[in-house]
């Protein structure tokens, strides 16, 4: 089982979902503190990819590359609601 296909998928989906009750205009609270919480885990998610001293069986590049991803697009969404 690869890991960064599936860790691709899952944030893909997750920042999707996000992005989503965003702008379906539904309910949300006021200082989005899931999204926040998100932002900070991928981040420490990140630095862990970085620090590490092994490549997780070829999959480091990617899985930094797709949680990078993730961050800019919350990162994004915030900024939108700030607006």
């Amino acid at each position: 089982m690869k890991l960064a296909p599936r860790l691709g998928a899952s944030l893909a989906i997750m920042v999707l979902g996000t992005l989503a009750t965003a702008q379906s205009g539904g309910p949300a609270p006021s200082d989005h503190a899931h999204i926040r919480a998100a932002v900070a885990e991928l981040r420490e998610a990140a630095r862990e990819l970085r620090s590490a001293k092994h490549d997780f069986c070829g999959h480091q590049v990617e899985a930094s590359e797709k949680t990078g991803e993730a961050l800019a697009a919350l990162e994004a969404a915030l900024a939108c609601v700030r607006h």
